[in-house]
């Protein structure tokens, strides 16, 4: 599980996973299944991720 990731997504002022997949442009799911651990995002997904919320990418892997 990422809990670092739901924190990071909630301290950057994103109150949803909805909310973050809409502006990396992927669906709701595929964000909640990566923050709650259950799929790793690709590296293009990743980079995406922490571009938004201001992280580096590798921290995923």
């Amino acid at each position: 599980m990422y809990d670092w990731l739901k924190k990071i997504r909630i301290d950057k002022g994103y109150r949803s996973c909805k909310e973050v997949a809409s502006l990396i442009r992927i669906s709701q799911s595929h964000y909640t299944s990566i923050e709650n651990g259950s799929r790793k995002p690709s590296v293009r997904t990743a980079k995406s991720i922490a571009k938004l919320l201001g992280f580096d990418w590798t921290k995923f892997y």
